[in-house]
């Protein structure tokens, strides 16, 4: 399945699907500069914390479409920052593609 974003970005939902560089430069220049690191960043989008304190979850909404980035650590039951990597995961909201 293809979700549009908006003119000239679709994100591809099929596990495995190749992203396209406009995808991809959306993702980095739009969504990840949203996200904040802990909670006193209240102009940004507060993600969900690990008992470290670690942001684990962010979910940022746009208009009809959901993205949500989780965050994966390298030792995930110790207090290291060390990331593996960030899991995206996109929606359409209501069901629409």
């Amino acid at each position: 399945m293809e979700i549009k974003i908006k003119d000239g970005v679709s994100w591809q939902t099929e596990p495995g699907a190749a992203q396209s560089d406009d995808t991809m430069a959306w993702l980095r220049g739009e969504i990840y500069p949203q996200l904040a690191m802990n909670a006193s960043e209240t102009e940004r989008v507060i993600p969900t914390t690990d008992k470290w304190g670690r942001p684990t979850e962010w979910v940022v909404e746009g208009e009809g479409w959901r993205v949500t980035i989780r965050r994966e650590y390298m030792e995930a039951k110790q207090p290291t920052w060390s990331r593996r990597r960030d899991v995206v995961t996109v929606e359409a909201k209501g069901g629409e593609e």
